[in-house]
């Protein structure tokens, strides 16, 4: 159930992201916390994260999570609508 939230919202972030970068960057963020929280969550409670059948450590999840939310964060504030062709 968890997996099928997670790409349910990654998919709403990618899809207000194509519309509009600048709310793409503010959900982008709340994702990525929320996603942060539920990681740590599992990591705390003894389970293991794995990315592309690889174990990552706590160390490396908050490495890439701390990359997409600065990411996220540039999205936010100096985010553009995207300009039609």
């Amino acid at each position: 159930m968890d997996r099928m939230i997670i790409l349910i919202a990654l998919l709403i972030v990618i899809i207000a992201g194509s519309i509009n970068r600048r709310v793409g960057g503010i959900l982008g963020v709340i994702f990525t916390g929320g996603l942060t929280y539920w990681g740590l969550n599992v990591i705390k409670s003894g389970g293991t994260l794995f990315i592309l059948k690889y174990n990552i450590s706590r160390e490396i999840f908050l490495a890439i999570m701390g990359f997409f939310l600065i990411y996220n964060l540039i999205l936010a504030v100096i985010g553009e609508k995207k300009k039609e062709e």
